[in-house]
């Protein structure tokens, strides 16, 4: 489980670089193979160290976004999964109402291009590199930076290793106790 002892401040910088994979920063938590529980764990403790306003959250099935959903909002967030009411989760988030939207990577995810979302978290990680590159760009709208943190298990690593090859120069680091954009 990961355990932080600072605040994360996250700085964004507005300035608008060359190309996406630039604009991101992106993170890994190691998180143990088949224990959910844990791995929930893993995000309420983050979601204690940040300092954001809105949170894209990634899973990979619709029941996975419902049970996460359901876990936040009983811990005290605002939050929402898209599912048939699609338009009004997303007219919520953009007023600012929802402060944490959870889908799925086929969910239409071209229509959650969200300026004030700087911080897409892969709670799942996608089943290929192309998922990936989607998911990620929710973050990076209107050529600003973002934040992209994956929690990773032993089965991410082949994928892991396939999207720094399409980064060059960019590897996938711990999340650090400090981080700036």
């Amino acid at each position: 489980v990961l355990q932080m002892k600072n605040v994360i401040n996250i700085n964004i910088n507005t300035e608008q670089p060359e190309n996406l994979l630039s604009n991101l920063r992106q993170y890994k938590i190691k998180c143990d193979d088949d224990y959910d529980d844990k791995k929930f764990e893993t995000l309420l403790t983050l979601y204690q160290h940040m300092e954001i306003s809105q949170v894209i959250l990634f899973c990979n099935t619709k029941s996975k976004c419902e049970s996460i959903n359901e876990q936040l909002n009983k811990e005290g967030f605002i939050s929402s999964y898209i599912c048939d009411d699609k338009d009004e989760v997303i007219a919520a988030f953009k007023s600012g109402y929802i402060r944490v939207i959870i889908t799925t990577g086929d969910t239409s995810s071209k229509e959650i291009d969200i300026y004030q979302t700087s911080i897409v978290i892969n709670y799942e990680m996608p089943t290929s590199k192309d998922e990936y590159i989607k998911r990620i760009g929710r973050s990076e709208s209107f050529g600003k930076r973002g934040i992209v943190i994956n929690f990773i298990t032993n089965k991410d690593i082949s994928l892991l290793t396939e999207i720094e090859q399409v980064s060059p120069g960019k590897v996938i680091n711990e999340l650090p106790f400090e981080l700036s954009l």
